[in-house]
C-alpha cells in the first residue's frame, strides 16, 4: 500500500526542490509576521549540525547537498555533515529563515 504514494511524494519534494526550500520557509514566514502584526526587533540564530554516514552517488547534472568533512562539536571529525542555520524573531518565537550551510551546489 505504502507503494501508491512514492511517486507522489517523490514529484512534490522534487518541486519542493526546484522552488527552493529556504526561499519558500521565508516567504512563508514573513506572511505570517504581518498576518500576526508583529514587528521583529530582535533575532535569535541557532545553528545545529548532523552526521551522514554512507557513500553517495551523484550524477554530474544533479544540483544536490554537498556533504563535507568540518569541525564536529560530538567529537566525531571522521563524519560527513551537514550544518543547518534557522533564525526566529524574538517576538513570539517564530523562525522566519532555515536553510543548509558550508554547502555548493553542483
Amino acid at each position: 500500500m505504502m507503494t501508491l504514494f512514492i511517486a507522489p511524494l517523490g514529484r512534490t519534494l522534487d518541486a519542493l526542490f526546484d522552488a527552493g526550500v529556504s526561499e519558500l520557509f521565508e516567504k512563508f514566514a514573513l506572511k505570517a509576521l504581518k498576518k500576526l502584526n508583529i514587528k521583529p526587533k530582535n533575532l535569535h540564530v541557532d545553528t545545529n549540525s548532523f552526521h551522514v554516514n554512507g557513500q553517495y552517488d551523484v550524477e554530474e547534472d544533479w544540483a544536490c547537498v554537498l556533504l563535507e568533512h568540518g569541525y564536529s562539536r560530538d567529537g566525531h571529525p571522521e563524519l560527513k555533515q551537514i550544518i543547518l542555520q534557522l533564525i526566529s524573531v524574538a517576538e513570539g518565537n517564530i523562525p522566519t529563515y532555515y536553510a543548509p550551510s558550508g554547502w555548493e551546489l553542483q
